[in-house]
Order: structure tokens, then sequence, then C-alpha cells
């Protein structure tokens, strides 16, 4: 099993993990209640 051979810095870390970011949730309104509901995607 690999293993890092140096340890990682926390700026390191943290600017790699910043790229993961989130997507908005597609929200949708219902054609018969019209309220906003999540997409079926």
């Amino acid at each position: 099993m690999p293993l890092p051979k140096r340890k990682m810095s926390r700026s390191r870390t943290r600017s790699r993990r910043s790229q993961w970011k989130t997507t908005p949730a597609a929200i949708a309104t219902c054609d018969q209640c019209q309220q906003p509901k999540l997409q079926h995607t």
C-alpha cells in the first residue's frame, strides 16, 4: 500500500482541498403545486 514519503504542510493540504467545491442544488418549481422541489437528475 503506498504511503506519502513526506508530511504535507497545512497550507498545501488546504490549497489542494480548496478545489473541492460543491455545486448548488438544481431546484425547479413543481408544475402542480408550485413548490420548489429538487429535480430528478
